[in-house]
């Protein structure tokens, strides 16, 4: 295994981690409102596929 794929194995790996510790938070913690708006942000932002 490259550098490369090492950093996107570990990546991976912290993204779930991330994941894995929010879904153990109480849903009134402002963590999940805060990620909810930024997530609608990045899909708001997100083009749309002309190919669809």
């Amino acid at each position: 295994m490259n550098k490369s794929e090492k950093q996107k194995k570990d990546d991976t790996a912290a993204l779930l981690g991330a994941l894995a510790r929010l879904n153990e938070l109480p849903r009134d913690n402002t963590i999940w409102s805060d990620s909810e708006i930024r997530g609608q942000e990045l899909l708001n932002s997100k083009k749309p596929d002309s190919n669809t």
